[in-house]
């Protein structure tokens, strides 16, 4: 696993630095787009790259703080 650091032109918020970082390594495989408060399940990483094999883009279930499901994620694939 490669992991990349980048230092952004200044506090440019979550959305611009999100794109900074995409842009800045176009070459991946595939990107994880965390927020920063997240605390992701230990095995989370490793069933979206297995769904990932199938679709263009997956996303898992997020929940609140309080263990209610804020999303149950998703899957893309391209027509």
């Amino acid at each position: 696993i490669l992991v990349k650091i980048l230092l952004a032109p200044g506090n440019v918020g979550y959305a611009a630095g999100v794109n900074i970082c995409l842009e800045a390594s176009r070459e991946a495989d595939f990107w994880w787009i965390l927020n920063p408060d997240t605390i992701p399940d230990p095995h989370a990483l490793e069933a979206l790259v297995v769904a990932a094999a199938e679709y263009d883009a997956v996303a898992g279930v997020m929940y609140h703080q309080d263990g209610a499901v804020e999303s149950y994620g998703g899957r893309w694939r391209p027509w």
